[in-house]
């Protein structure tokens, strides 16, 4: 998902032996995370250690969410088919269009990822007495820029919903090419830690 960034629990745990070979289990919860409403995740994006952007992200469903960023103030919105982008996430302005088949087209890639998903391992970890599930897997994407992703996310156990995960990220120098405009992509090498919320009442502004 686009601009969404992931988390990690500092702590030293217990854990059990690790059980290879689970992949069907965790592509079975990311195929979850498409249906999924009402919660919210914050998220920090770490670069070298050093956290360099905190972000919080409001979902109604897997197409309708608010996002803000607290470096720049820059808030933006999701509904559908339609974007705004606000400098307050009071006055919004329309920022673009998606095409009417954006949502089909993400959801196969997200399909095609899970299906390509390698070095899998399931176990749990016990946290201040709680026990979580513990899913880690390997993954890459193609589009729209190329990357390789280590993955570590706990889950609770009676829900299978996740409660934090952590994603360390290797973007190889690339160039991407967008309708007319080409960029050239730097390597980058980046964290993401993110904390999620959930069955919160969630509404979106109304730009």
């Amino acid at each position: 998902m686009r601009r969404i960034l992931i988390g990690l629990l500092v702590i030293f745990p217990l854990a059990t032996p690790v059980q290879a070979g689970c992949k069907e289990d965790i592509q079975a919860m990311l195929a979850a995370g498409e249906k999924w409403e009402n919660y919210r995740i914050e998220t920090r994006t770490l670069m070298g250690g050093v956290t360099v952007q905190h972000t919080q992200q409001w979902f109604r469903d897997y197409s309708h969410f608010h996002q803000a960023v607290r470096e720049t103030g820059v808030h933006w919105l999701v509904l559908g088919s339609e974007e705004y982008t606000s400098r307050d996430g009071e006055t919004w302005q329309r920022s673009q269009m998606r095409k009417e088949n954006w949502l089909e087209e993400t959801l196969a890639r997200n399909a095609i990822l899970r299906e390509t998903i390698r070095e899998t391992s399931c176990d749990t970890e016990t946290i201040d007495g709680i026990s979580l599930v513990r899913f880690s897997h390997t993954q890459e994407t193609m589009e729209p820029v190329r990357s390789v992703s280590h993955v570590t996310t706990l889950l609770d156990p009676k829900t299978m919903r996740p409660v934090e995960r952590h994603m360390k990220t290797m973007t190889p120098a690339q160039s991407i090419q967008q309708g007319d405009t080409r960029a050239e992509i730097m390597e980058s090498r980046i964290e993401m830690m993110v904390d999620y919320f959930w069955d919160e009442p969630i509404t979106l502004p109304a730009p």
